[in-house]
């Protein structure tokens, strides 16, 4: 009875107990609903997350009723130990205070077993009275009852889940979402994004496509949009700003299908949506043809003899050799219909083949771009391979032959003494050399009508495969019918295998044979140069000269130095630099004109060695006394000390009054020197005029058509005329030095034979153009005739002038050779009248005085001397030497007299006859050279030996052209083979010139020897030039130059003898009256100087003298 009571009371109480976790669990799932609906209404979560959300809700409502039912369970099966009967006893104990502890008791006395049976009924006695007490007991009303804030909060919760669900459609809707888990429901958007395509396109492999998307339902646009894109497996995405109001992007050259859409993403962390997207579309790809091979192979022209090419696809630019022809094949990687060529986007050429191989050829005729196009069909001509590559094919042209030109370096240059013209040039072609040779027409002067023949000179022509060659040919232009002024216009042409012409041609270069004008033109110009800038020096010396005598003259009413005799001093200097650069301007026009005056032999060598001296002279005008006095002028200066700028001063102005004398001697010489130039050329015009005459004469009489021969006829008379001229001027310029000479010029422009030779030549001009050849033979026969008699009267009064200068010169040399042996014997008479005096004896005196006597006749002699070296250049600086030293020690034996140093005097005097012995076998020497000049003794040995050296000169000028052919090692050899040669040769010329028969040619080999030693300087620093080779190629025409002046000069000589020889003696059979008388006088006057007891050295010196005497005096 007791147990059923208790499990009464554990119904109730299990019962109450469900019913609160029912509430409980009813709140919980309330608000779990309430919760994420609250979650899908903000976020509209996707079908996974309310898929989720309610997976949990069901798994929740599973979950707590089956806890209640297995609570429920437990509990009423007493498993759960608080629903246990002795758990219960107690609770109910404890609620019932009158039952206290004895429902436990009778609990326990109901689970014992007593054996006693008294104990046994006492206890079921003990059980049965609490039952009936318990069974009054409602027990409903111990049962502790369900809280009412419970029930109320469950209430309020399920009526407010109802409110909202039936009441708010935002909740129920999402409620639905929830429920509806796996249905899609899109949130509510602000906008949309909508794409202009709505449907999925097809493109072309390869090609661009641009997709636009725009925003509908806002008016204010995005910034920027994000599309996505997926091609094969691969997601991406770029960013795609605002242009207009629309959002654009172009896939390029698309290889596969694409999906892509366009996509915004929410920024705010609450809110329904999270992004905004378009509508998915989708890019379809065409696949096109790919070329995957293409080769190509270039056949050459038969005559370039080289195997054909072949060239890889990959390489999209190549040339070919014009006429080449070009074959291709091509492979695709699928099936094509057709194939073809587009040609600089303007031709189509069709190549053959099937399926995947295709092939054409061309021919390569000019430059031009291809592109192989395969298409899949015929029907769709854009479905063909995607952006083939341009191949660029550029056309060669087999080039002509590059011509280098080595020499000539100028394109207009005269020719050579030997009328020959070195070339050095280089060929050079891209397969094959066959031939080189010279173009050249001879151009006549703008007075002579005559047509240019163009005609060529083969150089070499070439049999193997040469593809570069070096040429040194001598281009010989004797042979063709020239006269001075014509040009001869020439260029250097080659040709290579190309069977259609491949011929190039150099430019032009004119080798001028240069005329009687042009060469005397520029010597006037020169002459007039030298003339000008000799008088502006000499005016500045003058001035300069008056400026330190005020100079002087302020420093000596002065007690110190100034500012103002500083800045005087500065201007004095200054003015000497100026100075020099006039003596500059001076050498520079000297060197051109001896440069011309070598061209064409138009004056004579003597001359030349001239223009030499006039350089000497101009360089021993800047004597050292005179730098040493600038210098210390420029230091006095410095130190503005007024005795040391005085002293400067003076020696400064006496030096300069030394310079001014070199300069007047100069003018002086200068002036005669041009005299004789002017007859020289006279001679020159008139021997150049007959040879031209005489190949006239040959000509016509080789029955020559007058039409060619009468321009240069025409060119003869109108050279006359200007020999007329010379004639004139030439007569004018020497009244001055020699009227004689002066009337003769004057008396053979008068002449006859001048008017006879004008008349000759004229009318041999008229007989050509008349065509009369008999006539014209005639009448220039008899020119040639009157010529030969003009030049044979230019050279007479050309010698008969030199002779006279000569002879003047001799006079004057014998009259400085008396005086100056004169004042010797004086001073060896005044020596032996000191014989045992001394410093105490009476006549020492009037010895002094007879050394002054002589003092003053020795300064007479000087003036003598200084005006004789104004005429000749045979007064050389060894005899001006010589003497100061005399002149010094005349001073000294002054200055020891006058201290009555007799000793020390008597031996300064033996030193004046010593120094004056030596000046007059000097001044012999110098008279026996000038006369010698004319002296022809020895030449052939001498002009074999030049011409020896000319052609080993001639050997080193090739070999140094062939430098630049070499490599490094083998220059270096050659050049100390060619250095050695050089030096060899030096040494040769030197020694040559020393024993040069009357020093003639020495100017012109002198400057030979010195342009030797620049090159070989050059040599031994490696550094081979154009300056080097030009040198080397003057020091040839000065020793070609040297050997034709030098026969010239010969074979005058000798013509003068021959002609001296013919001549018979008509006058009386006795010599001329008074002969013997003068020789006996000349004898006797020697002998009787040579008993004076004289040196051995000084007898020899008065028999020279006196032998020139006597010679002088017979003629």
């Amino acid at each position: 009875m007791i147990n059923k009571i208790l499990s009464k009371y554990r119904r109730l109480k299990v019962r109450q107990d469900s019913i609160e976790d029912f509430l409980n669990i009813s709140i919980i799932l309330i608000s779990f609903v309430l919760f994420f609906i609250i979650i899908e209404q903000v976020f509209y979560l996707g079908e996974i997350a309310r898929y989720r959300i309610f997976l949990t809700f069901i798994s929740f409502i599973i979950i707590f009723f089956a806890y209640m039912l297995i609570k429920i369970i437990l509990n009423l099966r007493a498993i759960n130990q608080k629903f246990s009967n002795q758990k219960l006893a107690e609770e109910i104990g404890y609620k019932i205070p009158s039952f206290s502890d004895r429902l436990i008791n009778i609990l326990q006395l109901s689970k014992n077993t007593y054996s006693n049976k008294i104990k046994r009924d006492l206890a079921r006695i003990a059980i049965k009275k609490h039952e009936i007490e318990l069974e009054k007991i409602d027990l409903n009303t111990i049962i502790m009852k369900i809280s009412s804030l419970k029930i109320i909060t469950a209430l309020s919760f399920l009526f407010t889940f109802l409110f909202l669900i039936f009441f708010m459609s935002e909740f129920s809707n999402a409620l639905e979402r929830v429920y509806n888990y796996d249905k899609k429901y899109p949130p509510p958007l602000p906008f949309t994004i909508i794409e202009n395509e709505d449907r999925a396109v097809e493109v072309y492999e390869g090609d661009d496509k641009e997709v636009t998307f725009s925003i509908s339902g806002i008016s204010k646009n995005l910034e920027y949009l994000v599309l996505y894109f997926q091609e094969k497996d691969k997601i991406d995405s770029v960013l795609i700003r605002s242009n207009k109001n629309n959002y654009q992007y172009t896939f390029k050259n698309i290889r596969h299908d694409i999906h892509y859409w366009a996509s915004y993403k929410n920024s705010k962390l609450i809110s329904a949506w999270d992004k905004v997207e378009s509508t998915p579309n989708y890019i379809s790809v065409i696949k096109r043809p790919l070329l995957t091979k293409i080769d190509f192979e270039i056949i050459h022209p038969k005559y370039v003899n080289k195997k054909n090419t072949k060239i890889e696809g990959n390489t999209v630019q190549f040339s070919a050799l014009k006429n080449s022809y070009l074959n291709l094949e091509v492979s695709s990687n699928q099936k094509i219909d057709f194939a073809y060529l587009n040609i600089n986007n303007n031709d189509t050429l069709m190549l053959n083949g099937d399926n995947q191989t295709w092939k054409a050829s061309l021919q390569i005729k000019e430059d031009f771009d291809i592109e192989i196009i395969g298409a899949l069909n015929f029907n769709d001509k854009n479905l063909t391979n995607q952006n083939p590559p341009i191949y660029k094919i550029k056309m060669y042209d087999d080039y002509e032959p590059a011509i280098n030109i080595i020499e000539p370096k100028d394109n207009t240059f005269e020719i050579n003494p030997n009328n020959e013209i070195p070339l050095s040039f280089e060929l050079s072609d891209d397969f094959r050399l066959t031939k080189s040779w010279i173009e050249y027409s001879i151009i006549k002067p703008s007075y002579v009508n005559n047509d240019s023949i163009t005609t060529t000179v083969i150089i070499n022509e070439y049999t193997n495969d040469i593809k570069f060659k070096s040429e040194n040919y001598i281009f010989d232009t004797n042979p063709f019918s020239t006269f001075p002024g014509d040009k001869i216009k020439f260029r250097i042409c080659a040709k290579d295998n190309n069977p259609n012409p491949g011929i190039s041609k150099s430019r032009f270069f004119y080798a001028i044979i240069p005329s009687f004008d042009d060469i005397l033109e520029n010597m006037i110009k020169n002459e007039d140069e030298i003339q000008d800038a000799s008088n502006d020096a000499l005016n500045q010396v003058q001035d300069l000269e008056k400026k330190l005598d005020n100079m002087k003259l302020d420093m000596l009413k002065s007690t110190s130095a100034s500012w103002e005799h500083q800045k005087q001093g500065e201007d004095a200097l200054k003015q000497m630099e100026d100075l020099f650069n006039e003596i500059d301007k001076m050498q520079n026009a000297l060197d051109k004109l001896q440069d011309e005056a070598e061209k064409g032999n138009l004056i004579d060598q003597e001359l030349i060695e001239k223009f030499d001296n006039f350089q000497e002279l101009l360089d021993s005008i800047m004597t050292p006394e005179l730098l040493e006095a600038l210098q210390k002028m420029q230091e006095a200066m410095e130190s503005m000390d007024l005795e040391k700028m005085l002293e400067a001063t003076e020696n400064l102005d006496y030096n300069l009054q030394q310079f001014e004398q070199q300069i007047d001697r100069f003018i002086e010489m200068f002036e005669l020197a041009l005299a004789e130039q002017k007859l020289d050329e006279l001679v020159a015009n008139l021997s150049n005029l007959t040879q031209n005459q005489e190949r006239i004469k040959n000509d016509i009489n080789d029955n020559t058509p007058c039409n060619k021969l009468k321009n240069d006829q025409e060119r003869q008379n109108q050279d006359y005329k200007k020999m007329q001229n010379t004639l004139k001027e030439a007569s004018e310029i020497l009244k001055k030095f020699s009227s004689d000479t002066s009337q003769r010029l004057e008396d053979l422009l008068n002449s006859d034979l001048n008017l006879k030779t004008q008349n000759s030549l004229n009318e041999a001009k008229s007989d050509l153009s008349k065509n009369k050849p008999q006539n014209a033979s005639k009448s220039i026969a008899e020119s040639v005739e009157n010529l030969n008699s003009m030049l044979e009267a230019a050279e007479k009064i050309n010698d008969s002038f030199k002779n006279e200068s000569i002879q003047k010169m001799s006079q004057e040399f014998y009259a400085a050779i008396s005086n100056i042996l004169r004042l010797s014997n004086n001073q060896e008479n005044l020596l032996q009248n000191f014989t045992d005096i001394r410093s105490s004896s009476p006549q020492l005196k009037a010895l002094t005085s007879n050394q002054f006597d002589i003092n003053k006749q020795f300064a007479n002699f000087i003036t003598q001397l200084f005006e004789l070296s104004t005429k000749t250049f045979h007064i050389t600086p060894n005899i001006n030497q010589k003497i100061g030293f005399c002149k010094k020690s005349i001073d000294n034996s002054i200055i020891n007299l006058e201290q009555r140093k007799v000793k020390t005097s008597v031996n300064e005097q033996k030193n004046i006859i010593g120094s004056m012995n030596d000046i007059a076998l000097m001044l012999i020497n110098s008279m026996n050279n000038m006369q010698n000049t004319q002296s022809a003794a020895g030449l052939e040995s001498y002009l074999e030996q030049l011409e020896q050296i000319g052609q080993g000169q001639s050997e080193i000028n090739m070999g140094t052209m062939q430098l630049g052919q070499m490599g490094m090692m083998s220059q270096q050899e050659m050049m100390k083979r060619l250095q050695a040669k050089q030096e060899s040769l030096k040494e040769q010329l030197e020694q040559l010139i020393e024993e040069m028969p009357g020093n003639q040619g020495q100017g012109g080999l002198s400057k030979a020897a010195e342009d030797m030693d620049d090159v070989i300087r050059n040599f031994q620093q490696g550094r081979i030039n154009n300056e080097t080779k030009d040198k080397q190629q003057k020091i040839l025409s000065r020793l070609l130059d040297s050997q034709k002046s030098i026969k010239e000069k010969d074979y005058s000589d000798k013509r003068k003898g021959d002609i001296a020889g013919e001549i018979e003696y008509s006058g009386p059979e006795e010599l001329p009256s008074g002969l013997g008388e003068k020789n006996s006088i000349f004898i006797n006057a020697m002998e009787k100087a040579l008993d004076q007891n004289y040196s051995q050295e000084y007898q020899e010196i008065i028999k020279v003298y006196f032998k020139e005497l006597q010679e002088q005096s017979n003629d």
